[in-house]
């Protein structure tokens, strides 16, 4: 995934030609040596903060430890649960962080809104990122209907976020799932679990698969 709005709102990255961060190692080691820390020397760990503590979380750390080190970086994880971990971003209390955002309602304001400069710690924008560049694109397109007008703000608030990089976007899950026949009023819906409004239809049900 290469941008803040998944594939299934409009706005994402199809329309908006929203690039991801190039995995360019030798890049990054020559970003390094001109910040001063060649090979990643004299630079201290970095502490990446997680909202969880079970083995998915340090799954992750893990792999993102892993790719670090390709180029001298060192890490370290901090797991905790969410009150701790909420009550820690909206403070600004972390150094990196691995937290994720369900959208409020289905459209990309939504998730722009987390890099608007107004909206820092502690409301959403917890990275506390601020350009009054991106905050004009974003002031213009937040009422806008989708269109041409639209998308070419959004391409806007995409370039300065691939050039100051206050986030990266890791993934966008997937849901899979099968259902049986005697299951109605099942459609897969993008804010809200859609089991509370399921439908079983018993006498179907003890008969078995069709």
């Amino acid at each position: 995934m290469n941008s803040l709005v998944p594939w299934d709102i409009p706005g994402n990255e199809r329309e908006t030609g929203a690039a991801a961060q190039p995995h360019d190692l030798a890049l990054a080691r020559k970003l390094l040596a001109q910040a001063g820390y060649p090979e990643g020397k004299g630079l201290p760990p970095l502490t990446i903060s997680f909202f969880q503590t079970h083995v998915a979380a340090h799954n992750e750390f893990d792999l993102l430890k892993a790719q670090l080190a390709a180029i001298g970086v060192q890490a370290k994880g901090v797991f905790m649960d969410q009150p701790t971990f909420t009550k820690a971003a909206e403070n600004g209390n972390f150094q990196l962080a691995s937290f994720g955002w369900e959208a409020d309602y289905p459209d990309a304001e939504d998730f722009y809104q987390l890099l608007y400069g107004p909206n820092a710690p502690p409301a959403s924008n917890w990275t506390g990122y601020a350009n009054p560049a991106y905050d004009k694109a974003y002031q213009a397109m937040r009422f806008m209907a989708n269109g041409p007008d639209r998308l070419a703000q959004m391409r806007v608030m995409n370039t300065l976020i691939a050039d100051d990089v206050p986030l990266i976007v890791l993934f966008d899950p997937l849901k899979f799932g099968i259902t049986q026949n005697w299951v109605g009023n099942f459609k897969r819906n993008l804010l809200i679990q859609e089991h509370m409004y399921l439908s079983v239809d018993m006498a179907r049900k003890r008969k078995g698969v069709q």
